[in-house]
């Protein structure tokens, strides 16, 4: 805000920030975090994310690696496969991809899982 408040001012061929600046900026900024907000691409990855991370399935792999850490796709499935959140290991390890993308488990060399 204080490095676009200067340029505000500089362009007006001041050399001191006014108040007027700073409000001129905070107003910019928050009509351009408002337009990003109403973006249809945004809206539509923030309700994915959301939804994701509010899940059972996502609530139930983290509870088991938080339990459990260090095991591998198939140690995890022993420990979920009974709760009927996942039709298969394939399906399960869809959500550990989205989970290793996202920074919430790591992957090791030795491919077993952890959560972050």
């Amino acid at each position: 805000m204080k490095r676009v408040a200067q340029s505000l001012a500089r362009a007006e061929g001041r050399n001191i920030v006014k108040e007027e600046d700073l409000k001129r900026v905070r107003g910019i900024l928050v009509d351009n975090l408002n337009e990003v907000l109403r973006d249809e691409q945004v809206r539509i990855r923030t309700e994915t994310y959301g939804i994701r991370k509010a899940s059972p399935r996502f609530q139930v792999v983290r509870a088991t690696l938080i339990n459990h850490p260090k095991l591998t796709v198939h140690e995890i499935w022993e420990y979920v496969k009974d709760t009927g959140l996942f039709k298969d290991v394939g399906n399960l390890q869809g959500l550990l991809d989205w989970m290793r993308k996202y920074g919430y488990v790591i992957e090791t060399s030795d491919r077993r899982y952890e959560w972050v």
